[in-house]
């Protein structure tokens, strides 16, 4: 219960903002937290998500700050 999972995030393709992407990863991941604690009473850890590196670098993520803990065998 203290793992939050990010299973999917799109911006669509016509949508043209510079660094939205990390922009929106990196405050959500910063108000995340504080939302969890006022709705569940706790924070959670660890934000999650999966890329699919075969069509994904995950870019937006590493800008984001977000760190890469290894590859799934999903």
């Amino acid at each position: 219960h203290l793992v939050v999972g990010n299973p999917r995030y799109l911006i669509l393709p016509w949508v043209r903002v510079p660094h939205l992407a990390s922009h929106l990863l990196g405050a959500v991941a910063r108000a995340l937290p504080g939302h969890w604690v006022e709705r569940y009473g706790y924070a959670p850890v660890l934000l999650e998500t999966f890329v699919d590196v075969g069509r994904y670098a995950g870019t937006c993520y590493k800008a984001a700050n977000w760190v890469r803990v290894g590859q799934t065998k999903g």
